[in-house]
């Protein structure tokens, strides 16, 4: 499960733990592209910045994504535009023509590869052809550059397609090695392996507590604002587990023998599929996205992916599998993305989510209206997309999220006390079962059964097993295990309990 961008022997520089400063003006959590941007821009503009990762640079979605820097996003802009409507949407529109302007810019600057490429949406169904057709139409008064003419590119027959010209892609690890650079040029410290585990809020303060393992003393610092850009706002104060759904998207690279086409190809069929080029040295590959589900739904992600790879055989002949792996990405019940305090009463400690699998652009974005909020002079599109109150359809969304994740806390419980099979799973393979009346989940792993408690420490929920992943997901608000209980992601702070 490691993607192709991981698969490099290229590294960034960053600082050891015990150069930790012991005060800074803003300390950043997270080392995706919104933490990096972050601090990059607060950096360069005289600000004392120290930026920590739990994990490693780029370790989940940057690293994951099939990195794209569009305006065009699949049925985004529509989704957008029916929950909140025309002046949102245009701000959406230009936060994202930001991020994609910006990092156009950066790349040019420090000598990243980036490669401008059409955005085609496209479909192969006369259902997916009505879509395009609504997208075109939105993308059209929202003041995109649209293209109706000539060839689409792809080597298979399309029902309807049209392409926006002048978006951008590249290799998510390379931008961020670069960030790294960058913000340390400036004076940030860029700090791997120390997850935050706590922040009290004081009145010229946050003092915020680290460690480098679970059983670790703990470090303390402090800075004048804190930013959360870890994809799930750790230490979750603003009840973003109410707002945000999860997805888990899967990816696989193939070498091709054959001329692979240069667009960035979105389809609007159902369960639709992303198309991507990539080239390394003298190889072109092609990279295939799609088999999207919720997080810790009751499916065979395995068998999502099988058909993905299967389709892309028949549709592109030539491949050779490469890599596969997958990225999890937060949607707004707004469509819309979350940036600002996660207390309305308190601007020390904000947070920066819910992009929607488009976190390139927007989490570019956010980090520049959160570096605005901390310097000052944020622009009117930042005000008009982040500080609404919610829509009706997203409190709507809230009542409805908080109905189904009742019913699967329940659900999940009443399966795990009923089942009592001992027999250790098969390689791969992992179960949920109790041992009195207490859920456990057992899998096996490289040979090793391990057993580890199945309730999700964050409010509860059993896990299941995400069979491709080999992981432990929650279904209730998307927190993810190792086999071994070791916390990936999500709400939850502290990982699942082993069991003798």
């Amino acid at each position: 499960m490691t993607s192709i961008w991981h698969d490099t022997t290229a590294r960034p520089i960053t600082d050891p733990s015990d150069e930790l400063p012991s005060r800074s003006d803003v300390i950043v959590a997270g080392a995706g592209i919104a933490g990096l941007t972050a601090a990059v821009l607060l950096s360069e503009a005289g600000l004392k910045v120290t930026l920590v990762e739990a994990r490693t640079i780029a370790a989940l979605a940057t690293g994951n994504t099939t990195a794209k820097f569009s305006l065009l996003q699949g049925s985004q802009l529509s989704s957008v535009r029916a929950q909140r409507g025309h002046e949102i949407a245009a701000a959406y529109v230009e936060a994202n023509r930001l991020g994609l302007d910006w990092a156009a810019a950066f790349c040019a600057e420090e000598g990243v590869g980036w490669q401008t490429r059409p955005a085609v949406n496209f479909a192969t169904t006369r259902s997916g052809a009505r879509k395009v057709d609504e997208e075109r139409a939105v993308a059209e008064e929202l003041g995109l550059r649209v293209e109706t003419g000539g060839h689409h590119g792809l080597p298979f027959t399309v029902e309807n397609f049209f392409a926006v010209p002048g978006n951008g892609q590249l290799d998510p690890y390379e931008l961020s090695i670069a960030l790294v650079a960058r913000a340390r040029r400036a004076g940030a410290k860029v700090v791997e392996g120390l997850t935050i585990t706590a922040a009290s809020q004081h009145k010229a303060h946050v003092e915020v507590q680290a460690t480098k393992a679970p059983n670790a003393d703990l470090v303390s610092f402090s800075a004048s604002h804190l930013i959360l850009a870890t994809g799930f706002p750790a230490l979750d104060r603003g009840l973003h587990f109410a707002r945000l759904t999860a997805h888990r998207s899967h990816l696989v690279s193939f070498r091709s023998e054959r001329e692979v086409p240069t667009g960035m190809y979105l389809s609007m069929d159902s369960g639709g599929h992303s198309y991507r080029q990539f080239r390394r040295g003298d190889d072109d590959y092609l990279l295939v996205g799609g088999a999207g589900h919720q997080v810790g739904a009751s499916i065979s992600s395995r068998a999502l992916v099988d058909a993905l790879i299967a389709q892309a055989h028949e549709r592109f002949p030539g491949l050779n599998e490469t890599h596969r792996w997958a990225a999890q990405d937060y949607t707004n019940v707004d469509a819309t993305p979350l940036s600002g305090p996660i207390d309305p009463r308190d601007d020390r400690i904000l947070a920066m989510t819910g992009f929607a699998k488009w976190g390139m652009t927007n989490g570019v974005a956010a980090a520049h209206d959160l570096a605005a909020r901390i310097l000052g002079g944020r622009a009117e599109w930042m005000k008009t997309l982040f500080d609404r109150a919610p829509s009706a359809k997203g409190a709507l969304g809230l009542a409805e999220r908080g109905a189904h994740t009742a019913a699967r806390l329940t659900s999940e419980w009443g399966k795990a006390l009923s089942h009592a099979d001992d027999a250790a799973p098969a390689e791969g393979e992992g179960r949920v079962g109790r041992d009195g009346v207490h859920p456990v989940a057992t899998s096996t792993l490289g040979g090793t059964t391990r057993t580890v408690s199945a309730v999700c420490p964050h409010l509860g929920g059993v896990v299941v097993w995400n069979d491709e992943s080999c992981s432990w997901d929650c279904p209730l608000h998307a927190s993810r295990f190792e086999a071994d209980g070791t916390r990936i992601e999500g709400p939850a702070t502290t990982g699942l309990p082993r069991v003798p």
